[in-house]
Order: C-alpha cells, then sequence, then structure tokens
C-alpha cells in the first residue's frame, strides 16, 4: 500500500519530496486515525501487509501516521532531501548562483554557457547568467 505515491518501481518513478497527509494544519491526528481505520477494514477483503510513504517529512503528520501505526512494525529509512528553497530566494532578492561556493559557481556558468551555446545554435534566446 503507497501513500499518495502509485508505487513504480523506483528506478522508473518520479521522485516525491515533502510527502504528508493532505489535510488542514491540525487535522493530521484524526486524518491518521482515519487512514488506520480504513486500512484495517480493507485488510479482510484486500490484505495488504506494507504501507510505503516514501519522502514523508518530519512534523506533526508523521508524528500522527506514528501514532496511529504504532502497533505495527515500522522502518524507518530516513534520507536528506537537498533542494533549493526558491521562496527563500524571492525573499531575499537573491539570485541562486549567489549561494554557491567559487568552485561551484564556475561549474554551475560553464553548464549554463554550455546549454546556452546549444540553445543559440537551435534559435533560442541568450540565458540570464551566461
Amino acid at each position: 500500500m503507497y501513500l499518495n505515491t502509485s508505487g513504480e518501481d523506483e528506478t522508473h518513478s518520479p521522485c516525491i519530496e515533502f510527502n504528508t497527509l493532505l489535510c488542514d494544519p491540525g487535522r493530521e491526528s484524526s486524518i491518521a486515525c482515519a487512514l488506520r481505520g480504513f486500512l484495517d477494514d480493507l485488510q479482510t477483503s484486500e490484505p495488504w501487509d506494507e504501507l510505503a510513504a516514501p519522502g514523508f517529512v518530519d512534523g506533526p503528520a508523521l508524528t500522527a501516521m506514528q501514532n496511529s501505526f504504532r502497533a505495527l512494525a515500522v522502518s524507518d529509512r530516513a534520507k536528506p532531501s537537498y533542494y533549493i528553497d526558491l521562496n527563500e530566494l524571492r525573499d531575499n532578492n537573491r539570485d541562486y548562483p549567489d549561494t554557491l561556493t567559487s568552485k561551484e559557481r564556475t561549474h554551475f556558468r560553464q553548464s549554463v554557457r554550455k546549454l546556452s551555446d546549444r540553445n543559440r545554435s537551435r534559435g533560442g534566446a541568450q540565458e540570464r547568467w551566461s
């Protein structure tokens, strides 16, 4: 059973980040309990042996899920999620390259130039960071 994903083979599936319960803030516990009840009822007609929630984020929803499913064996594999917080960049009026180290900026600009050259050869516009 998969929460908010279709369960494809990981090598053929888009990466999900920031998975959580889709509910209003403060309703996490009641939704997690309702999900547990639904899955318990489903067990008789469509047996399941695992609930996978890849990309589930820390917070109230995770706590609610852990509490609702605590009687079951849990396997939790936390992995860091590296991402760019675009809202923070906008709020601080910063460009992405400004957040990189000097070496990373060099690689970034080289990649942008290479892609820009390819784009121009196809009749596209000049990129912003070339």
